[in-house]
């Protein structure tokens, strides 16, 4: 074997390593991504209920206050 083929075959191998590497790195990323996704939308549904709790909340102290007097 001269010294190219021995360079195409070490490139070869290394460019596999590379894909391989970079093919669980993309598995990793996505599941982070699914999780932060769920975490969004957690949030987004314990901000919604706490909005209307507290909209709730100011509109009956503004009834009490109104119709108190």
């Amino acid at each position: 074997m001269n010294d190219a083929t021995k360079k195409v075959h070490e490139l070869d191998a290394k460019l596999e390593a590379h894909v391989a590497r970079c093919e669980e790195r993309d598995k990793t990323i996505f599941n982070d991504l699914a999780e932060v996704k769920a975490e969004l939308k957690d949030l987004r549904s314990f901000i919604t209920k706490l909005g209307i709790l507290l909209i709730s909340g100011i509109a009956s102290t503004l009834a009490t206050i109104l119709l108190g007097t």
